[in-house]
C-alpha cells in the first residue's frame, strides 16, 4: 500500500555510518520515494572513535546525505545518538564542543536539512550532567 494514499506517510528513520557501513544506496531512496516517503530522518553516527574534525565527520557521511537530498527527500539529520552512553569516554564538555562545530559543518554542507539534537539516554546516570552541556547544541538545532 503506497503511503501517499494516507496524506504523504511519515518520516522515515535511515542510518549513515562513517566510513559507509549500512548507508543506503541512491536506489533505496528513491525506491522509498517512490513509495510515498517524503521526509527522512537520517541517524549519522561517525566511526568508533570521533573523527579528529567535525569537517571530516561531514565529509564521511556527504555522500549518504546527499542520496536522500537526491531522491528528493525532506532531510532531517540527527547527530549520533545516546552519546552519553556511546561516547561517555570522550566526556559531556567535549562532546557537546564537538557537536556544536558539527552542527556549523552541517548548516554550510545541507543548507536544505533540519538538524536534531543528539538525544540523551534519559535513564542513565550521568543524564543530567550531559543534558546540562548539551544546551548549547539543543539550541542551535532545529529538534531536539
Amino acid at each position: 500500500m503506497r503511503l501517499a494514499h494516507f496524506g504523504g506517510g511519515v518520516p522515515f528513520l535511515g542510518y549513515a555510518f562513517s566510513p559507509g557501513m549500512g548507508n543506503y544506496a541512491p536506489r533505496t531512496w528513491q525506491w522509498l520515494s517512490e513509495h510515498g516517503y517524503r521526509d527522512a530522518i537520517i541517524r549519522l553516527w561517525g566511526s568508533p572513535a570521533l573523527p579528529s574534525s567535525p569537517a571530516q565527520y561531514v565529509t564521511d557521511l556527504r555522500d549518504a546525505i546527499g542520496n536522500a537530498i537526491g531522491a528528493k527527500m525532506g532531510v532531517a539529520l540527527q547527530i549520533e545518538n545516546e552519546p552519553n552512553l556511546e561516547r561517555e569516554a570522550i566526556g559531556s564538555a567535549a562532546f557537546a564542543a564537538w557537536a556544536l562545530a558539527v552542527v556549523a559543518e552541517l548548516r554550510n554542507a545541507f543548507p536544505t536539512c533540519k538538524i536534531i539534537s543528539p538525544p540523551i539516554a534519559q535513564d542513565a546516570p550521568n543524564s543530567v550532567e550531559w543534558r546540562q552541556a548539551m544546551l548549547p547544541v539543543v539550541a542551535q538545532c532545529d529538534y531536539l
